[in-house]
């Protein structure tokens, strides 16, 4: 047998054990993603106006301005199913009206251009007044089915609202994640 042949039946041996071994022959599916508060795009003049930008990667008010922020986070394909989406932020003045952040995680159809929520809507209003960094997060679809992401027909995001009624509050943004471990 030539030098040639003898090396094809190596490579093809190679090939046919490697392929054999445990835990190879599927990856897992991708269960969690997550993005800074720097990486999301304001959306209009009002975001525009009233963002700032810190060196740690978040989002909030610029000082002494009030109103609405409204950020897209692009959601990229790497994530396959996700259960829960969890926020780190900061509402300093827990249930009441000078700040909250709504967060959602949204699809776009990509043959209608429609958008929708998918799953609930994260409040910080629901949660207690935070001055550091704090989470919250709530269930996508239900505890026993995650929500499967269709990168062929949709393309999603997570849509952050930040508002602010005072500027003596001061609402941060830190990021989002999606992610599948979740307890319920």
């Amino acid at each position: 047998m030539s030098k040639l042949g003898k090396s094809l039946v190596i490579c093809f041996g190679l090939a046919a054990a490697v392929a054999t071994l445990p835990g190879t022959a599927l990856a897992a599916p991708q269960e969690s993603w997550a993005i800074a508060g720097a990486a999301c795009v304001p959306v209009g003049q009002t975001s525009n106006a009233h963002l700032v930008f810190n060196s740690a990667g978040d989002a909030g008010f610029a000082a002494g301005t009030t109103g609405e922020i409204i950020l897209t986070c692009p959601v990229f394909s790497t994530i396959e199913v996700a259960q829960a989406l969890t926020i780190t932020y900061r509402d300093t003045d827990g249930s009441g009206t000078g700040a909250v952040i709504f967060a959602a995680l949204r699809r776009k159809d990509l043959s209608t251009g429609a958008a929708a929520t998918v799953g609930t809507t994260i409040d910080t209003n629901t949660g207690p007044l935070v001055e550091g960094y704090g989470t919250i997060g709530g269930i996508l679809v239900n505890c026993t089915s995650p929500h499967i992401f269709d990168f062929a027909n949709f393309a999603y995001y997570v849509q952050i609202n930040i508002q602010r009624t005072t500027a003596e509050q001061m609402p941060l943004f830190g990021g989002a994640r999606l992610h599948s471990d979740v307890i319920c």
